[in-house]
């Protein structure tokens, strides 16, 4: 991976979760511009001047100082606390996904039905795309934040379940129904 992004970018997601041998290695290659890996006798040496970019959820843990020290620029990211502003950012993921990922679970399934029946209605499911209206969106949201979510995980789970409720019923519109 430090081959691959000399002369670039190097992006580590939960760089607070990272190992310390594996932060004692990236350090060191960060000061020298060089990755030297030794193994039974081997030994290899290539560049790796790169750009660190990385994440964290400082609720998950701290980020050691001298690591801390190589990034020269931080900023916080918070969710935001309007319900039409994580309405949008919601939109916005959802428009990246495709419906058919079979992101949901069974909803409420009768006990009778036997497993033939439900995969048959499992697959029809995944066929449909339903549509979620704004306003809808917008109650997930507002449902997620009147709960105390900070994130944005509980609304596009939210909306991900009522879809998936909406699909199993066989229907192509998600509706304030499903959500709740």
């Amino acid at each position: 991976l430090l081959a691959d992004a000399h002369g670039g970018v190097l992006y580590i997601d939960v760089i607070n979760l990272l190992a310390d041998h594996l932060v004692d290695a990236l350090l060191d290659v960060a000061v020298s511009g060089v990755n030297r890996v030794e193994r039974e006798g081997l030994s290899e040496e290539h560049p790796a001047r790169f750009v660190l970019v990385a994440s964290m959820n400082p609720e998950e843990g701290e980020l050691r100082p001298q690591l801390l020290d190589r990034f020269g620029l931080t900023t916080e990211v918070r969710a935001p606390s309007d319900v039409a502003l994580r309405a949008e950012a919601v939109r916005r993921q959802l428009g990246r996904e495709s419906c058919s990922s079979g992101d949901g679970g069974p909803g409420s399934i009768p006990a009778s039905e036997s497993d033939a029946a439900l995969r048959t209605r499992v697959g029809a499911a995944r066929a449909l795309t339903p549509v979620v209206p704004g306003d809808v969106i917008e109650l997930a949201c507002a449902v997620s934040l009147g709960s105390g979510a900070e994130g944005l995980r509980a609304d596009l789970s939210l909306v991900r379940a009522a879809g998936a409720r909406a699909r199993l019923d066989g229907r192509c519109t998600v509706t304030a129904t499903d959500v709740e």
